[in-house]
């Protein structure tokens, strides 16, 4: 398997366990908080929308060759390519190119809006909450594992002397 295929394939695994996790995190932080819940909803429909914007902007890059060359030797690597490091021309060409881009970045504004409109202290409670939930702190603790798993493999493979600059 080429090397920017498993970069590719590495990274929906990525992608695949923030989903769980946030799926997680949503679930055990309305424990005990019912009148929290749409705070609780926008916040974590915000992080929802900010993966599926992460995958989606991968897959333009990774159309583009962007990951091609260069050095992809970790997630935060790319997640910072994806979100520090994008670009107004990738902004550009993701909104003209990519199906489903345009409705995705107005999906999130929305949210956003909507997750401002509420006092941020009502977050405080929940969150606190959260961090003491064991249900919580075992998805922690899992996609913290599977982030380093991921990492290491990346970085293995990049270690090889044919690999390092992925083709």
């Amino acid at each position: 398997m080429s090397v920017h295929l498993t970069l590719r394939l590495t990274f929906h695994v990525y992608l695949d366990a923030q989903r769980e996790f946030m799926n997680a995190a949503d679930i055990c932080s309305k424990n005990g908080w019912p009148d929290r819940v749409a705070v609780l909803y926008f916040t974590w429909q915000c992080q929802r929308l900010y993966i599926r914007r992460q995958e989606l902007r991968f897959g333009y890059l990774y159309s583009c060759g962007e990951f091609e060359s260069g050095a992809w030797n970790s997630l935060s690597s790319v997640t910072d390519r994806l979100d520090k490091n994008w670009t107004d021309r990738d902004e550009s060409g993701a909104l003209r190119d990519l199906t489903g881009y345009r409705e995705l970045t107005a999906e999130i504004a929305e949210a956003e809006i909507a997750r401002e409109s509420f006092d941020k202290d009502l977050l405080d409670g929940p969150f606190r909450t959260l961090q003491q939930n064991a249900e919580y702190r075992i998805a922690r603790q899992t996609i913290y594992e599977k982030v380093n798993e991921l990492d290491n493999s990346l970085d293995r493979l990049f270690a090889q002397p044919d690999n390092r600059e992925p083709r």
